[in-house]
């Protein structure tokens, strides 16, 4: 929605119940707010600045909608027909959901910088549009630097979700209990938290990301087991992390191949898997 204009047309029951209540978050570009509803409590995002995103929003979820992903992975990897490029892929825009089932099911939020390309043919032809930035922190050397190859935008934007999957997977590796037995893991960390400021921006990126080539470190309890030539689940983990996050975009896995590497892993690890915590 826009915050000049109505939520939408209110001919639909659900929308004409629609009552904003508090904002429970808010971001560059847009507000969240919890509303009530006829069918309960919902999150509403209401656009601050710019209409297009809110269309362009739009049209990603109704092709997410017609592509029935069931996780995190498949959107990523995308379908033959579309695919999807998110753009801002960070912890804040991953949500999980409790569906009844042993495992929680992990879901991507915020398509508000997406870009959709259907035979390999972006929705937009806009060059300023393609090279948007999303969170500074989780951009890749080549967004940073301004070096995104648009000849190739599927490609190229494809391979700045893969790095930032990476930077999404250190931070839950950090918490995994596996890795500091007998101890309570340590608090969560963000990625490059000891080597930026909290809220860094790309001045403050670009010597470490691109110019240093820096990338968060290897926990002790995995590079032990690499010392020892362990073939740990860790260990192997840790080498799909290193080669999503490689600098140049050519060198870093794909996320087809990374979606596959990931599943025959689980495969060979026992049942319960590596527990992580919240």
């Amino acid at each position: 929605a826009s915050a000049q204009e109505p939520l939408l047309e209110e001919k639909d029951p659900f929308l004409a119940s629609l009552q904003l209540a508090e904002q429970i978050g808010a971001g560059h570009f847009a507000s969240i707010y919890r509303a009530t509803s006829n069918v309960g409590d919902v999150a509403v995002k209401v656009y601050q600045k710019d209409q297009t995103l809110f269309f362009n929003e739009y049209e990603i979820l109704t092709i997410l909608e017609s592509m029935k992903h069931p996780n995190i992975v498949r959107i990523v990897n995308g379908v033959a027909k579309s695919v999807i490029a998110h753009r801002d892929l960070n912890p804040y825009n991953i949500l999980v959901r409790n569906c009844d089932s042993p495992r929680l099911q992990l879901c991507i939020a915020d398509f508000g910088l997406s870009v959709a390309f259907h035979g390999g043919r972006s929705s937009t032809d806009n060059l300023e549009q393609l090279s948007e930035r999303g969170t500074v922190r989780y951009m890749a050397g080549e967004l940073i630097e301004g070096s995104l190859n648009l000849l190739d935008p599927m490609t190229s934007l494809l391979q700045t979700d893969v790095y930032a999957g990476a930077l999404v997977l250190w931070e839950l590796l950090w918490r995994c209990k596996d890795i500091w037995p007998p101890d309570e893991p340590p608090s969560y960390r963000v990625a490059y938290d000891n080597m930026v400021p909290r809220n860094p921006r790309l001045e403050h990126m670009y010597p470490v990301v691109v110019r240093d080539r820096r990338r968060p470190e290897m926990p002790a309890a995995i590079q032990k087991q690499k010392e020892s030539s362990s073939t740990s689940g860790l260990v192997e983990l840790w080498s799909f992390i290193t080669d999503m996050w490689e600098h140049e975009p050519e060198g870093r896995t794909t996320a087809a191949c990374t979606a596959d590497r990931l599943r025959r892993l689980r495969q060979t690890m026992d049942p319960a898997g590596v527990e992580t915590v919240p």
